[in-house]
Formats: C-alpha cells, structure tokens, sequence
C-alpha cells in the first residue's frame, strides 16, 4: 500500500504531468508551441455568456478540444470562447509571447481570471483601433505575466462576421523575432517578384500603348494589397481607423477579379476571336467593380460568402472560355488555359481552407499569394512569347563557305550576261539600222537593261550594309503615302520589267495611310517582289497589300501576299543568292517574317513588316484634275443623288447619263476624251450589271475605270471582278467610301496609262 502512495506522488510531480494534452508547457526545450492541439473551445451561439459563465463549473465541461493544429471555424454566429492551459518551465527569465496569427478577426478579447479574475486584459480585433495593441505588429502579441503561477488559464472571446481562422502559439520573444523576420523575408520576396512583373508590365505598355498590359498592371497592384491585406500588414499604416484593412481586402479581391476578366478580355482578342462573349465580359467586369465599391463602402452591408461566391463563379466562367479558346485554335490560348486551370485550382483549395472545410495554416497564409504569383509568371511567359517575334533581331547573313560564294559570283554573272548582251546587241541595231522608229525600240531597250544593272548594284550594296550593320541606307527616309509607295514601286517595276509580264496590285485597309518609316526599303522590297515573283507567261501575279491589326502587342503590320509564284521559286535561307534569299534579307533588316505556304496547289509568299504610321486625309482636290473625268450612270435616285453631292466638292466636270445609249455615245467618240473616265455605275431601276459592263467595257480605254455601286446585299466584290468591273462599293458605303474609292481609281488608271512595257490586269 505504502509503495502505491509513493507511485502516486511520483506521477503527481512528474513533468510529464506539464506535457499532458490539455496543458500547454513552455521550458528550454521547447520554445515554440502551437497550443490549438492542447487548447478547447465553445460557441455561445446566443453572444450573451459573460467570463463567470464561461468560467463556472456547468460550463467548463462543455469545451471541446481542438485537435488541430489550426482553429478553423469558417462562419460562425454568436461567439468562440477558447480555454488554453498554459505552464512556463525555464529555466532562465525569458519573456515570453501568446502569439495570436488571426489579421481578419472583427473581436477578440483575452481574461486572465487565474490572475486578474474578471477584468478584460486586451481588446484587439479589426473592429478595434490598431493603437489598441501592446505590441505593434500584424499578429495579436500579448506578453504574459513573469510573476505567473505555475499553471493558468487564458481565456479568449472571439467573433467575426468573417471566417474565423485563428493560429495559437506560446513563443519566447527571440523565437516570435525570428518568426516574424521569415515571414516578413518571404512577404518581400513574393513582392518582388510582382514589382519586377510591374516594372516590365509598365515598360511594355509605354511601348505598345496596349490596354491589355494596363489591366495586367492593375491586376499585380490589386494582388499585392490583397496579399497585405490577407496577413494584416496594413493596418499599422491607419493605427485609429477602423475595418480599414477589410474595406481594402474586399475591394482589392473584386477589383483584381475584374482586372483578370479584362484582361482576358484583351489577351483573348474576344472582340474579334468570341463577338458574343466579348459584351458578357464587360458585364461581368463591371459587376465585379459594383461590388468591390459596395463590400469596400459597406463592408457588413453582405454576408461575405457572397463576395467569395462571385469571384469563384468569375474565375470559373474564364476557365471555360479559356477552354473554348484553346480548342477553337485561338492565338496564345495554351499559355491562358494553364494559368487559367492553375488558379482554379489554387483558388478553390484556399476557399476550402478560409471556410474550414480544409485545415491547413499554410494553405490559408501563402496558398493564394502564391498561386495568384504563379498565374502571373505564366501570363507573363505568354506576353513575351508574343512580343518575341517583333522584338528579336535575328541574323540576316551567316558565314557561307567558298562555294556558296561562288554560287553567288555565278549568279551574279548570269544576272550581269543578259544585260550585257542586251545592250550591246541594241547598240548593234542602232549602229546598222536607219529606221528611227526600231531605232528608238532598241534604245528603249537597253535603258532598261542598264536600269536593272542599276537595280542590281543597289541590291549588291544593300547585301554589304546588312552584312555588318543590319541595316540600309534608305532606312533613313521621310514619310509617304502607301498609295504613292506602291506607285513608286511598280512604275520603277515597270522600267525594269523586259517580259511584258502581267501584274495585279490590289490592296486593303489602306486609305489615307502614311507610313513614317522606312518608306524607301518598303518600295524597294515591293519592287523587288514583283521583279522576282513575275511570271514569264501570260499568267497573272496577284500581290496583295493590306494592314492588319496585331491585338495582342499592339502593333500594326503591312501584310504583303504574293500568288501564285513560278514553280522555279523557293524560300531557302541555306541557298545565297541575289533573288528570293534578298528579300528574305530585305524583310529581316524589317524585323518582319517571310514564308511560303501551299493553297489549292499554288504556291504563296506571305510577308509581313512591323510599321510605323499614321492617318492623313486627303481629297479629290489633291490629285491633278486635268487627268481624269468622272462619269455618272443611272436614273435619278436617292443614292445616286447622294453620290452626287460627295462629288459636288469636285473641281472636275461630272456627266451623268440616265439612258445606256446616250453613256454609248459618248464613250464611242475618244477624241472628246482626252483624260481617264471613272465611271460611276449604278445597277438599281432595272439595270443589269453584266450587261451594262458588255456593253461599254468595249468602248473604255485600257486605263479607264468602271465603279459598280450596288444595292444588292449579294452582290459580292469577287463576282463584280468576275464579270469586268474594276471595283463594287455597297451604296451603304457611299459616304465613307467613295472618295477612297474614287482616289485609288485614279491612281491605278494613271498606272495603265503610263505602262509602257507591263501588261496589267484590271483589279
């Protein structure tokens, strides 16, 4: 029995007694404790218990053991009471910590009843001035008494609107200074990698002015105080205010939704790639915004959930349209769809942990900051992959070996041979002929072929300059209409061209356009083209020009297309030759891209160059008046008479003919046409377009130009060139486009009329 006793007393004074479960012991070995494991907690639902309640025998039986290493409640009405039995052993006179990590909760309030019985000893909380805490710092630090007993009892009351997520630990003040200089350390460095995204974000839009990086650039603003928000971190800057750090949570939460979705909306290109979607976006952007100005201005105006359901429901409607993106074959879409899926994922695991349905600290603390850091970095690899190919200088020559510079010189010898021997066989003709009029042919002939020993010493010295320098002496020049470019180029073809070869230039997109840059190159580059892409047959070379809008980096490209190309040509960049492989130079010192691409067993050359330009109007009263006449055909209507009074500005004469027979005529007498006729045809009041361009197409000369102006919504600009016309403008376009349309006539008519050796087919 005796024995017994002593075993008794043994266990009673053991330490092992301080390390049960529902005591929390602090001594030299252990410095750091999560007390949750060895803590209880209560809700009084009815928020009416006082400490005497909580602390009477009736209720003391009633706690619950958290057995967590996390206090997680998610929402809870009324109040949590948390009991923690706390012993301190050490040793040494080490201060120490209750160390409370819970920067959302609205309440909180601590009693020492072992000590100081019913008197509070601390209100915190958010609900609550920030000046209120004895120790500044994000977490609730209270320092407990070094005069404590061996074992007491420290009760906390806590309540909240908002999920309650508390963190419990019992630190020496050395271990929660350590503590507190990590996650500081980890806070800045998730920081700066979002200030290093902002720096580049910023720097890209000053280059692009595209609004897509201006809503990236509010996106890492939005994340960064969310982030700061979320560990309490902002509140010292306001020490008398109040909720001011859940006002801007809430905000900062929907503001940053709403950035993602515009900036969706701008990455994705909605508005040309998903039309429909687009307007459903902006809407549910500006849904988000509604919100975040209620939840920031009324913070307990909403049940939270509310606010976390709507983001959810957000970020899931982009994952599907980020799906739809990917499999419809939008540009850029895999790079979105795995930050997309990335986020969804991290999203709903971190919503999980806020509402306690997972309890991790660690997921709750940094699992969204991180996730939301990792979304970025994605998007961010996917902008700079699009950004690569305009901002990448590639290498226009390489080393070649002997031999290929000896198939150069051989092609250039071949090139030099034909001229050579033109020429001189013209000087022959000359010299033996006394017919002035072969005479004049032959020496026709051979200025054009001193003009394409000139154009190809222009293309030997512009191979040397982007040997070393990447660049052109023309680079340097003023800017030029793309109308007057493309004129340039082609009469400049047309003194070079010696096989009457057949051309048509059509373009799009271009009205009024000026390029700013490189004007000199570009006409050089098309006029080269059309040398090397010709045909030696009658068969036509179609070269396309048109500008063309890159949503995504904000750039505008000049696409030059060029079909169907002889059979003899190919684009390849290990052959070194003073043909295709010089416009594929001509195009690198560009910055542009060259390829060629099969379509219907034709063969196409696609270009496109990065340019810099501008819109300038001009009017009919800027081109030479005694070049042209402007003829009108049709009975009188409300659109032809609209048309008039386009024209009425018009230095020229205008005829209107409202009889076929009387246009017939007229074109049938070409001395009283001594300009081009543009001839504005209207198909409406019975008239019948094919047989009205059989009719006078006869009677046209080769540089006249016939407009068809339809009111028939199926007629098609592919079936107006088919049957003759040289161009069809809807009469819904008449006031927009007829000018336009009027200028570039004249323009192509005035080309025909000055081709001396080309033969160009009517486009």
């Amino acid at each position: 029995m005796f024995s017994k006793l002593i075993l008794l007393f043994l266990l009673l004074t053991s330490s092992t007694l301080w390390a049960a479960n529902d005591i929390a012991l602090l001594d030299d070995n252990h410095q750091d404790l999560n007390i949750a494991k060895s803590a209880q907690y209560l809700i009084d639902e009815s928020g009416r218990l006082s400490i005497q309640d909580i602390a009477s025998e009736s209720y003391s039986k009633r706690f619950l053991p958290i057995n967590s290493d996390f206090l997680q409640l998610g929402l809870v009405k009324g109040n949590v009471w948390v009991r923690i039995n706390i012993a301190i052993r050490t040793t040494k006179n080490v201060p120490s910590l209750l160390d409370i990590n819970a920067p959302r909760l609205e309440y909180l309030d601590l009693y020492l009843p072992t000590m100081f019985g019913d008197q509070v000893q601390a209100l915190l909380g958010e609900g609550r001035p920030y000046s209120n805490r004895l120790i500044e710092h994000p977490d609730y630090f209270y320092p407990l008494p070094t005069n404590a007993p061996p074992v007491f009892t420290v009760y906390l009351k806590l309540s909240s609107h908002l999920p309650i997520n508390v963190q419990l630990n019992l630190k020496t003040l050395s271990k929660a200074t350590v503590d507190s200089q990590r996650d500081f350390s980890l806070t800045g460095l998730l920081l700066g990698f979002l200030v290093i995204l902002f720096i580049s974000n910023v720097f890209f839009y000053i280059k692009s002015t595209h609004p897509m990086y201006m809503a990236y650039s509010v996106l890492l603003l939005c994340i960064a105080l969310f982030h700061l928000a979320l560990h309490g971190q902002l509140y010292q800057f306001f020490p008398n205010s109040i909720g001011i750090q859940e006002r801007i949570y809430n905000f900062t939460a929907l503001a940053g939704t709403a950035a993602i979705v515009l900036f969706s909306k701008f990455y994705l290109d909605t508005r040309l790639q998903f039309p429909k979607v687009d307007k459903y976006l902006i809407a549910l952007a500006c849904l988000n915004l509604l919100f975040a100005i209620i939840y920031s201005a009324y913070p307990n105006s909403l049940n939270i959930i509310y606010l976390s359901l709507l983001s959810f429901i957000s970020i899931s409607a982009l994952t599907i349209l980020a799906i739809c993106a990917f499999a419809t074959g939008t540009p850029f879409s895999g790079y979105y769809l795995i930050a997309r899926i990335t986020f969804l994922l991290g999203y709903a695991t971190w919503l999980m942990s806020a509402y306690g349905i997972i309890s991790s600290a660690v997921i709750y603390e940094w699992g969204l900051t991180i996730t939301v850091v990792l979304e970025t970095m994605i998007y961010f690899v996917g902008m700079i992959a699009q950004l690569n190919p305009l901002l990448k200088r590639h290498a226009n020559v390489v080393n070649h070996s002997q031999n290929d510079l000896f198939e150069l010189i051989a092609d250039i010898s071949s090139r030099l041979r034909r001229q050579v021997n033109i020429i001189d066989n013209g000087l022959k003709h000359v010299q033996k002929t006394s017919s002035r009029s072969l005479s004049k042919n032959f020496i026709f002939n051979g200025l054009a072929a001193s003009n394409n020993l000139k154009n190809l010493l222009v293309r030997l010295d512009n191979m040397y300059y982007a040997r070393d320098k990447n660049s052109f002496p023309q680079q340097d020049s003023s800017p030029l209409f793309l109308s007057k470019l493309i004129d340039n180029a082609y009469n400049h073809f047309q003194q070079l061209d010696q096989d009457n070869s057949v051309i048509e230039i059509t373009s799009d997109n271009t009205n009024h356009l000026e390029i700013l840059h490189n004007t000199e190159v570009i006409e050089h580059l098309i006029e080269t083209i059309l040398q090397e892409c010709k045909h030696f047959t009658d068969q036509t070379l179609t070269v396309d020009i048109s500008r063309r809008e890159l949503s995504h980096e904000g750039n505008t490209i000049l696409e030059i297309n060029s079909y169907p190309l002889p059979t003899h040509l190919t684009l390849n960049n290990d052959l070194f030759d003073m043909g295709m492989n010089y416009i594929h130079i001509l195009v690198n010192s560009l910055n542009g891209s060259c390829v060629i691409s099969e379509e219907n067993g034709f063969h196409r050359l696609t270009i496109e160059l990065p340019i810099t330009w501008q819109i300038r109007h001009t009017n009919l009263n800027t081109l030479d008046n005694d070049t042209y006449s402007i003829i009108v055909f049709g009975q009188h209507s409300n659109d032809l008479n609209q048309a008039l009074g386009i024209l009425h500005s018009n230095l020229n004469a205008i005829e209107h003919f409202n009889d076929l027979d009387d246009l017939l005529d007229y074109l049938d007498k070409p001395d009283q046409r001594k300009t081009i006729s543009i001839i504005l045809a209207f198909d409406h009041e019975g008239q019948i377009p094919h047989i009205i361009h059989k009719k006078i197409r006869p009677l046209m000369k080769l540089e006249d130009q016939c407009l068809l102006i339809s009111d028939n919504v199926k007629m098609s600009r592919e079936y107006a060139k088919t049957i003759g016309f040289d161009d069809l403008l809807p009469v819904s376009d008449l006031d927009s486009h007829l000018e336009t349309q009027l200028s570039r006539l004249i323009r192509k008519g005035e080309r025909l009329r000055d081709a001396s050796l080309s033969r160009v087919k009517r486009s």
